[in-house]
C-alpha cells in the first residue's frame, strides 16, 4: 500500500495534570484535559494503522 503525502512524525500530546502538592488538598480531577488547540493538533494524526512504510 502506498502512503499518500509526506509522513510527519508527531509525538502524542500529554494531558496537563494537577501538581502533587495541590492533589492532596481535595478530590478534584488530576488530569485536566486538553485545550481546543491541542485537540485540533491531535486530530491531524494518522489513523491508518494498517499502512506500512518501507
Amino acid at each position: 500500500m502506498k502512503v499518500p503525502g509526506e509522513i510527519v512524525k508527531q509525538d502524542m500530546a500529554r494531558s496537563p495534570k494537577v501538581s502533587p502538592r495541590e492533589r492532596i488538598k481535595d478530590f478534584r480531577e488530576v488530569e485536566l484535559g486538553f485545550d481546543s488547540e491541542t485537540i485540533k493538533e491531535e486530530c491531524t494524526g494518522c489513523l491508518r494503522c494498517d499502512v506500512r512504510v518501507d
